[in-house]
């Protein structure tokens, strides 16, 4: 990656309207239906391809399934 690769992703953050929020959040909050393996199951099962910690993927992919699928 290159070497500014987080100081321009920082920038981009901090540039974000407070208000704004996730489209997984979106989907949870309107009973819609959940990209949670698009997004980030892919994002789980690419890291573990390459051997990179991706723990917030992983909680969210393991803790997100019951709403996801509509059983909450």
């Amino acid at each position: 990656m290159p070497d500014d690769t987080v100081s321009e992703w920082l920038d981009f953050a901090e540039d974000l309207d407070p208000g704004m929020y996730s489209s997984l959040d979106y989907d949870l909050t309107h009973d819609k239906p959940m990209e949670l393996d698009a997004l980030n199951g892919s994002v789980v099962r690419h890291a573990d391809d390459v051997g990179v910690a991706v723990p917030l993927n992983e909680a969210l992919t393991a803790i997100l399934p019951p709403w996801a699928d509509g059983s909450d």
